[in-house]
């Protein structure tokens, strides 16, 4: 086999039992909720079993992603948690007795309503589910990434680090400049400055290539020291980002920095979850959430004065942070609803796959576009939300989902389109083998900074992400390094 290959296959070791026993699993989840399903009810005691039932089996497959992957902390863990939150985090709370009140409130909406788009979120959730099961079962067949037989010389991660200390510069003060805006002038100002900086399509790509490549640097270099200071400029970044408003971008960067600092710099992936690494994960969740209510509050303040201790005050005293922080992430249940509404009444037409296709051309730039081809096929790649704002006369962004995507384009059966999202999301997330490359890692970090949050957008996001990512980074891989087969555990 050419060692050089980006793509290598491996022996097939996926029996048909094993898949069959995946198939009955989610089988059954799927037969009890239809059996609730022809029980007519309104959402009252009886919604509340519907939620009770499905945050048990969210629960049972997320241990048997665990089991699969042989560890509770895996970049796949990590976003079909987040996908399950995203898109079931209020209809969570309320089988704990707790109803989240606020203008993306599930109890906004009326009871059919709510109980319809309920049993398709689940449905949805299965089904990316099933996707991330079967790649889980399957890995071994899956194609993998380079072979560690490009090596990374000292004069190109030299290169590579003065590129990503310009990047810092550029970004940092940017973000910076964003930040001091969002204090003086409140979040919608700072966005309006923000939108018009992002217009400029270089310093766009440059953002969007930061993370991923100080997390390059990191990886290649694979020294604690060397990984420090990017290491501290990624932290200060998801910072600056979070206080400016920006939670997501915040919350992936700490996510992604979280993994790394585990994996690589630790190398503790083999080891048992001690009692003391317990108690910093669970306070590092509880931090994260607290740190998502309190971003909330303190971008909804009007008075600039005393922001930070009004902030703290109201996160603390005034809101549970937890269900605040839980129930903001659930708020991506709403678009599925809406949409649910629209197709439904018949204010839409189904898009029967014409976002999935459109998405293929997200990742060309429109500066570039001269036919105005790109830029049409990104708008419609984008229908979710402007489907929603045009027909509600909302004035506020309403964010979409993989959810909502799919029923926009397949109706009542796009549930299914979410099997080979999760496979796909599963296969960009896990190793293939025992001896992947370090631009394996690369891939599989970055991966976890583009995808932890991509369940409240659109499919076009996985898109740019496998452009920029693989194939972008894989160019820069290629040209940085030397030919020359090194053992990858003797790199370590």
């Amino acid at each position: 086999m050419n060692s050089c290959n980006i793509f290598a296959l491996r022996k097939n070791t996926f029996s048909g039992s094993s898949f069959l026993k995946t198939a009955c699993f989610y089988a059954f989840l799927i037969l009890v909720v239809e059996v609730l399903i022809s029980k007519s009810f309104s959402f009252g005691d009886s919604g509340r079993f519907l939620c009770v039932v499905g945050t048990i089996e969210i629960l049972s497959i997320l241990l048997f992603i665990c089991k699969s992957e042989r560890k509770f902390f895996s970049p796949i863990v990590l976003v079909f948690l987040s996908f399950s939150l995203f898109h079931f985090g209020q209809n969570a709370l309320y089988a704990f007795g707790v109803k989240y009140n606020d203008s993306t409130s599930i109890f906004s909406l009326s009871n059919s309503s709510l109980q319809g788009a309920t049993i398709y979120t689940l449905r949805c959730i299965y089904s990316f589910g099933i996707g991330v099961s079967i790649v889980l079962k399957k890995r071994s067949t899956n194609v993998t990434f380079i072979e560690s037989n490009i090596h990374i010389s000292k004069k190109s991660l030299s290169f590579l680090m003065i590129v990503f200390y310009t990047m810092s510069l550029i970004v940092l003060l940017a973000n910076g400049f964003f930040f001091l805006s969002s204090i003086a002038r409140g979040y919608t100002y700072m966005m309006s400055i923000k939108s018009k900086l992002v217009s400029i399509s270089l310093y766009s790509i440059i953002e969007y290539m930061y993370v991923p490549l100080g997390i390059m640097y990191m990886v290649f270099s694979n020294d604690k020291n060397h990984c420090i200071p990017p290491f501290i400029f990624l932290c200060f970044y998801g910072f600056m980002s979070a206080l400016s408003g920006e939670r997501t971008v915040g919350l992936c960067i700490f996510a992604t920095l979280f993994v790394f600092n585990r994996r690589l710099l630790h190398k503790q992936q083999e080891k048992k979850l001690s009692l003391k690494r317990f108690t910093i994960i669970a306070l590092l969740i509880v931090f994260g959430l607290f740190l998502i209510s309190f971003i909330e509050n303190f971008r909804n303040i009007s008075s600039r004065q005393y922001m930070f201790s009004n902030g703290i005050i109201k996160t603390l005293i005034e809101k549970n942070f937890v269900v605040s922080a839980i129930g903001e992430m659930g708020g991506s249940f709403m678009p599925t609803a809406w949409i649910r509404n629209l197709v439904n009444d018949g204010r839409t037409e189904l898009y029967n796959g014409r976002t999935y296709f459109g998405a293929l051309f997200t990742f060309i730039p429109s500066s570039i576009d001269f036919t105005g081809i790109v830029s049409e096929q990104t708008k419609i790649s984008t229908s979710v939300a402007r489907t929603i704002i045009n027909e509600y006369n909302f004035t506020w962004g309403t964010g979409s989902s993989f959810a909502a995507e799919s029923y926009l384009n397949f109706g009542e059966f796009g549930f299914l389109v979410l099997i080979l999202v999760g496979a796909v999301v599963c296969f960009l997330l896990t190793p293939i083998s025992k001896k992947n490359s370090l631009f394996g890692d690369y891939v599989r970090i970055s991966m976890l900074y583009e995808l932890f949050t991509s369940p409240r957008r659109d499919f076009y996001y996985i898109i740019n992400s496998i452009f920029y990512i693989i194939v972008f980074g894989f160019i820069i891989y290629y040209f940085l390094g030397k030919k020359k087969v090194i053992p990858y555990d003797n790199r370590r």
